[in-house]
């Protein structure tokens, strides 16, 4: 029964993972090290009811603050102290740990904002590693009058970056390998392009930041992204990786939170949420009744378990999807990626060590929680008990 293989393998990834918890050779990073580990043992916690499991998570972001000095040049939600603060924010909203963050962050808030607006002013919105990621920690903040004057400039420098032509918003790519823009590409990316932008414009406007001028934003920019879909078309994917001046699309993208036709339907659902548009709508259904079909690795790209681009992201993304449409066809896209997650990607010599990349010749090990078996733990978690979900709010899901 897939239930109970995968409370078997969650309690494997726990167990390999809770000695981690003293490791001192490991990064800070939310989505690569101990962070990650901090959020997979306190959701793993309250499953278990177990109070060790919670000290652990906790103790890993106390002892943070004693070996670890804030540095501005560390600013990205992946590796540095956005990722630090949105994670303490979210404790405090979950009852996990009460910290006053504003106390904790009084020295670096200032900093963490200047970087921000200097990312966005050079066109690196990327929310992984740009100024977006320190956009969403501030979102997550109590909303005070210093907070919302940095968010309301946030988004004035987001629209004037913006491009817009015939009524549709989009943004220039920023190429993170050259560091620097490219005026030829728009990014597609929910990890690092346009659909990223969107979902935290949806959250901006939650919060009443510039409510106007974002729900304008929102709307342009959705409709840009319903531009871009051809019915007639017959690729692999209903969208492509990248929109490039000049060229028709590639569409190939993979079947995955980080790229592709999942990522833009967990963006467009969430504009819906406030544009209320049938035509929105529609294309969410179509994307996804065309998603639950690709099931082969050379037509969705799959090749590790991880949550980025592996089987279980697409489960965990088809599983959200499920409960809220209740379609049959996306539980069983779910369980399906949740078999595989088992099976094709199985943990070899210890539960740390699975296959990322169908490129690489042997298993790499990663305890982390956007590739690695605390993100993979997560979604085992959120099968298991579904309200038990809130930690996907950071990678723009809930």
């Amino acid at each position: 029964m897939l239930e109970d293989k995968i409370k078997a393998r969650l309690d494997e990834i726990a167990a390999t993972l809770t000695p981690f918890a003293d490791a001192k050779d490991i990064g800070l990073g939310l989505f690569t090290g101990k962070l990650g580990l901090s959020l997979f043992l306190a959701y793993y916690a309250q499953f278990k009811k177990s109070e060790a499991d919670m000290d652990n998570a906790v103790q890993i972001v106390e002892h943070m603050f004693d070996q670890t000095s804030f540095n501005a040049e560390y600013y990205n939600l992946s590796t540095g102290f956005s990722g630090l603060d949105w994670l303490l924010e979210h404790y405090n909203h979950t009852g996990i740990l009460e910290v006053n963050t504003d106390e904790v962050f009084a020295g670096h808030d200032q900093e963490l904002y200047e970087r921000m607006m200097a990312e966005l002013a050079r066109y690196h919105y990327d929310y992984i590693s740009g100024g977006l990621g320190i956009f969403m920690y501030f979102l997550a903040k109590a909303q005070t009058e210093q907070t919302r004057a940095w968010l309301a400039n946030g988004m004035d420098l987001l629209e004037k970056m913006s491009v817009s032509k015939n009524g549709l918003v989009s943004w220039y790519d920023y190429d993170i390998q050259n560091a620097n823009v490219n005026f030829e590409r728009k990014n597609l990316g929910l990890s690092h392009g346009i659909p990223g932008i969107l979902a935290v414009l949806v959250r901006a406007y939650a919060k009443d930041v510039s409510r106007k001028k974002t729900m304008m934003l929102i709307r342009r920019t959705a409709d840009y992204l319903l531009s871009l879909y051809d019915e007639n078309s017959s690729g692999i994917s209903i969208f492509a990786h990248y929109d490039i001046a000049g060229k028709a699309p590639e569409l190939n993208s993979r079947l995955a939170w980080c790229y592709g036709d999942l990522g833009i339907c967990l963006a467009l659902t969430q504009a819906n949420t406030v544009l209320k548009d049938d035509k929105i709508e529609g294309l969410i259904r179509r994307s996804l009744s065309h998603a639950v079909k690709r099931r082969d690795s050379t037509e969705t790209l799959v090749h590790d378990s991880a949550l980025c681009h592996g089987a279980a992201g697409a489960a965990h993304i088809f599983h959200h999807f499920y409960r809220r449409y209740l379609n049959p066809d996306l539980k069983a896209a779910a369980e399906y990626w949740y078999q595989v997650s088992l099976d094709e990607y199985a943990f070899k010599d210890g539960a740390e060590s699975f296959q990322r990349d169908a490129n690489l010749p042997t298993y790499a090990n990663s305890i982390g929680f956007l590739e690695g078996i605390s993100g993979i733990g997560l979604a085992y978690i959120s099968y298991l008990k579904p309200e038990l979900s809130g930690w996907d709010e950071i990678l723009l899901i809930s």
